[in-house]
């Protein structure tokens, strides 16, 4: 359904409205309140939602592909097996989110807090994610082969059965992670500090 592409929908208030399976492609969603929005099956390339607030958010199945969430509020958001390639989440809070069977290839994840968030199976292959807190987070089985996650923290994180093939792990922290069956083939590790 072609229903605002392209709108220009800058700090409205759309807290909790059904925005499933509507193209929103383009839309200006800067600084918008849409906490506890549902854009399951939404499409939302290339859409800008800076600064917006979006806790609590269902975006599962949702294309987020080229989307900006610069410095958004994503706590407790559900991106189920939604598509958020080469997007550019810089800066953004994703605490108790839900990132399981997403797709976040080549996405901006730099000095985001993406504490306790679950990732299970979830495609993080080449993300820009340096600075990025990833503590008590669950990647299990999650794909991180060639992501930069230069001084990024795992604090109790639970990598097991992650890929980190090729990953820069530069200056990393490592504190009480679980890393069973973890592949790490070929990951610069230099400077890495892990504590058990």
């Amino acid at each position: 359904m072609k229903a605002a592409a392209g709108l220009p929908m800058e700090a409205c208030d759309l807290t909790g409205a059904d925005l499933s399976g509507l193209d929103l492609a383009q839309a200006d969603l800067r600084g918008a309140f849409l906490e506890g929005a549902n854009f399951s099956g939404a499409t939302l390339t290339g859409a800008n939602l800076d600064r917006a607030v979006l806790a609590r958010v269902n975006f599962v199945g949702a294309v987020l592909t080229g989307a900006w969430l610069r410095d958004a509020n994503l706590g407790y958001a559900n991106f189920a097996g939604a598509s958020v390639d080469s997007a550019d989440l810089t800066g953004a809070v994703l605490v108790d989110a839900d990132l399981a069977d997403g797709d976040f290839t080549g996405a901006r994840l730099e000095k985001c807090d993406i504490t306790r968030a679950r990732l299970h199976a979830a495609n993080l292959e080449g993300v820009f994610a340096r600075e990025l807190i990833f503590d008590k987070t669950q990647f299990r089985g999650a794909r991180l082969s060639r992501a930069d996650l230069t001084k990024a923290s795992f604090l109790e994180a639970d990598l097991t059965g992650a890929d980190l093939t090729g990953a820069t792990l530069t200056s990393a922290l490592f504190l009480g992670v679980r890393a069973e069956r973890v592949k790490l083939t070929g990951a610069i590790a230099d400077n890495l500090r892990v504590v058990e």
